[in-house]
């Protein structure tokens, strides 16, 4: 599912090419509000209120949409001497506290994204 078009936040083209929302006009140059946007390279284009470029339900790569928010995420993982994973914990402590029970296993820090 897509989340609707929300030009309060950082935006990019479908095709990746940062861009940011300089003006929105509330009289239109086309239907409804027009949004006003400069690329990366300065190119300065319009768009529609919902960050399309071409009227019509036709996706382009030059539509704005909105840059994907991401979430940082980290857990501690107890490594057998063999490089099994043999469980994960949300906090170092716990994962210290679960090393302590189990001999010749190790922890490791695992740190990621992932798209919201």
């Amino acid at each position: 599912m897509t989340k609707p078009f929300d030009p309060t936040k950082p935006v990019q083209t479908r095709a990746g090419k940062k861009s940011e929302i300089v003006a929105v006009l509330k009289e239109p140059l086309f239907t409804g509000e027009t949004i006003i946007a400069v690329s990366s390279d300065g190119v300065v284009d319009t768009y529609f209120a919902d960050g399309r470029f071409h009227d019509g339900d036709v996706d382009s790569p030059l539509d704005l949409i909105n840059i994907p928010e991401r979430a940082e995420v980290e857990a501690w993982a107890l490594v057998s001497g063999s490089g099994v994973i043999m469980s994960l914990w949300t906090t170092k402590e716990y994962a210290k506290n679960a090393v302590a029970l189990h001999d010749g296993t190790r922890i490791v820090h695992l740190t990621g994204s992932y798209e919201r």
